[in-house]
């Protein structure tokens, strides 16, 4: 997994890129953990990148499923702990979704403040009860947060398959849907705007905003 920070006058480009799905492992993790304790340290703001065809599909299922427990836990609290640090990040916060975005790497995306799809023949799912795992603890309030509760249960229980498209953004997925190829550019225009904002309203109103979630969000993860 090639894992990359830049940070230029405030702006924290934190992308990631294993040539394949983006599938997450421990190690992935920690280099994504270190990226964004220099984000934390020295930006105000943060933009998140997949590759090409891949947002995130999630955890490396060799991992996950590979029979050892202690091994699925930590790279559960791993991406979880990635998560909150997404959500409570302080300043603007927008992710660009090029392509799959499935379970953990989906709860990265709505984590964002905003985010920008690129069309494609592309799937969006939280996969979990189709896997055969329940979908309990850290994920909940998150997803509660930031998933438009008409489209909740099909989400979270039914593990509904949703492409980048309006359904998307009813669904909370999405804030919009860009052609391919145009995904950063918007970004880009639209953290030009929020960061137009002032800084320290913005940050105490988002997390004031978030509190509860947050909270709910911590004690999952100390489970």
């Amino acid at each position: 997994m090639d894992i990359s920070i830049d940070i230029t006058d405030g702006l924290a480009r934190i992308a990631w890129d294993d040539g394949k799905m983006n599938a997450m492992n421990l190690v992935a993790l920690a280099e994504l953990a270190e990226a964004m304790d220099e984000a934390e340290a020295k930006a105000e703001a943060l933009l998140l990148v997949g590759r090409p065809g891949a947002f995130c599909a999630g955890f490396d299922m060799a991992d996950m499923l590979g029979g050892d427990p202690d091994i699925a836990i930590k790279l559960g609290l791993g991406g979880g702990t990635l998560a909150r640090r997404i959500f409570g990040f302080a300043g603007p916060t927008v992710a660009i979704c090029t392509g799959h975005a499935f379970t953990v790497g989906l709860l990265w995306l709505l984590a964002s403040d905003t985010r920008v799809g690129e069309a494609g023949r592309f799937k969006l799912s939280m996969t979990e009860v189709k896997l055969g795992v329940p979908l309990e603890g850290w994920p909940l309030p998150l997803l509660a947060a930031r998933v438009s509760p008409t489209a909740l249960q099909a989400v979270a229980i039914q593990s509904k398959v949703y492409a980048p498209d309006e359904e998307a953004i009813r669904a909370g997925f999405l804030d919009e849907v860009v052609e391919a190829g145009q995904g950063e550019k918007r970004a880009l225009e639209h953290l030009e705007g929020l960061r137009a904002l002032p800084v320290e309203s913005y940050g105490r109103t988002k997390l004031a905003l978030r509190k509860e979630a947050l909270a709910a969000m911590d004690a999952g993860l100390r489970r």
